[in-house]
């Protein structure tokens, strides 16, 4: 019987963003949620995975929300 597959921030992360394409993910929104303090660091991990994500920064505020824009070939 094998283990079952314990979800990252990363895989949390992805499915966030799958399930609100219009709003994104902010790096508030990862730490109450997921307790990702480094959502940056998640999302490079997600790009370099193939995944194409957008950022935007949000005006006066300091900081980015993140899009996933299409799933790259895995």
């Amino acid at each position: 019987m094998a283990a079952p597959k314990i979800e990252t921030q990363c895989d949390q992360i992805l499915r966030y963003m799958q399930a609100h394409p219009k709003t994104g993910i902010s790096p508030i929104e990862a730490m109450y949620l997921m307790q990702c303090m480094r959502l940056s660091a998640r999302i490079w991990d997600l790009r370099h995975k193939g995944f194409a994500i957008r950022s935007e920064v949000v005006e006066g505020k300091g900081y980015c929300r993140y899009f996933l824009e299409e799933e790259a070939e895995q």
